[in-house]
């Protein structure tokens, strides 16, 4: 899974860039962690 990071068109849309952005990070480490875990089920 990867993210794709954007630069903001309109000032307006630089708001919402600040809200996602921790938004898709924490989506992504919960994402990670999980897989980890489950590839350590497997060995």
């Amino acid at each position: 899974m990867f993210s794709i990071l954007t630069k903001p068109i309109d000032k307006k849309d630089i708001l919402m860039t600040r809200i996602k952005r921790p938004i898709e990070e924490l989506i992504i480490r919960r994402y990670l962690k999980t897989r980890m875990e489950e590839n350590k089920k497997c060995i």
